[in-house]
């Protein structure tokens, strides 16, 4: 295979390939119904991904659309801060009032003792997860809707027969890569539930209440991958790497589009600590042409691949879209910005007093 064309196109296919070896095996070991919600829009992501390149629609119907929709949500507090805003009020709006509805008597939906939302964690009081952003991204309209389950298992068992087929398919060409696994059975064995409409001590800082639930979606979205996703695969896994890097990029663009608006709007009362430095820091990481070979499979026409990095990770797309860098050097790289961006979002709570329950 002398042609950059051919060889875009065979990489394309072993990058699938390499992503639907991993996914598949987490959908044979993994059972945790909320490691299982947290992980769907990287599932969607593969799916609507492939769809795209392959010009197919092995998916049809509702599922499809929704799909779609979650693997779009992926970036959807990236936008810009005021729309990003107004979509987590009307989020905690609707949650709040399916909450309320579930109050036994008429009379005490008028009071404000009831919880809506839901948190989960980890080890050491690591919030890794909560309701209001996994219902926002899977586009889950009513939490206590009598078809939610059969929805939900639909879903699974769409993608996860798509998964298999992909793979099935490619392996009858090409040799599949062996996926090998630190650990399996994960669960999320902790929660706590809050009301987002009284002041909590877990929320160190006096900004709006959309804003405090914006940082939260953020930390959780780079928890679960830094705690919990990581923690399944042995370090190097290409998949595992795609979507740290997406997680990261687009908690540094969320952040980016909040702090231009609080520049922008000087008569705004969004006062939120320092982040210029920590946003110079990460625009060194994120490159235009890079992320789309991250969000998507198509490497055809980018310029992103050459002959002699082939025989590397991600044949050698990291080198070529970053020349001071290794696959090796960069992922570490991501890793420590990844942790500093965990870090500031931290400044914002205090998890100390939380007081956890495990999940039965």
């Amino acid at each position: 295979m002398n042609d950059i064309s051919g060889i875009e196109k065979y990489c394309t296919i072993r990058l699938i390939q390499e992503d639907a070896e991993a996914i598949y095996s987490l959908l044979q070991s993994e059972r945790d119904p909320i490691f299982s919600e947290c992980v769907m829009p990287y599932y969607a992501l593969f799916v609507q991904s492939c769809e795209e390149y392959m010009k197919t629609n092995a998916i049809e119907g509702s599922v499809a659309k929704r799909i779609k929709d979650i693997r779009n949500n992926i970036k959807a507090y990236a936008d810009r801060a005021g729309r990003t805003t107004r979509r987590i009020a009307d989020v905690d709006q609707k949650q709040d009032f399916q909450f309320r509805e579930q109050l036994r008597f008429n009379f005490m939906k008028k009071w404000n003792i009831h919880y809506n939302l839901g948190t989960f964690w980890v080890q050491d009081k690591k919030i890794v997860g909560n309701t209001q952003m996994l219902n926002d991204v899977l586009r889950i309209e009513d939490i206590f809707a009598p078809n939610r389950g059969e929805m939900e298992l639909e879903l699974g068992r769409q993608i996860g027969s798509y998964v298999a087929s992909v793979r099935n398919g490619l392996a009858v060409n090409i040799s599949p890569p062996e996926i090998c696994r630190k650990n399996h059975a994960v669960e999320i064995p902790f929660y706590c539930d809050f009301n987002t409409n009284r002041k909590s001590k877990m929320i160190k800082h006096d900004i709006p209440k959309e804003i405090n639930i914006l940082l939260l979606h953020l930390l959780c979205s780079l928890n679960f991958v830094r705690y919990v996703l990581s923690g399944l695969f042995y370090p190097g896994n290409t998949w595992v790497f795609r979507i740290q890097y997406i997680t990261t990029y687009y908690a540094f663009y969320a952040l980016s589009k909040l702090n231009n608006h609080v520049q922008n709007n000087h008569d705004s009362d969004i006062d939120i600590f320092s982040v210029e430095s920590l946003l110079d820091e990460g625009k060194v990481l994120f490159v235009t042409d890079f992320r789309n070979c991250m969000m998507h499979y198509d490497l055809h026409g980018y310029g992103v691949l050459t002959a002699e990095n082939l025989n590397k990770s991600l044949f050698g797309l990291v080198e070529n879209c970053f020349p001071n860098h290794s696959y090796e050097s960069y992922s570490i790289q991501l890793e420590i910005y990844r942790d500093k961006l965990c870090a500031y979002l931290e400044q914002y709570f205090d998890f100390s007093g939380v007081t956890l329950k495990e999940n039965t």
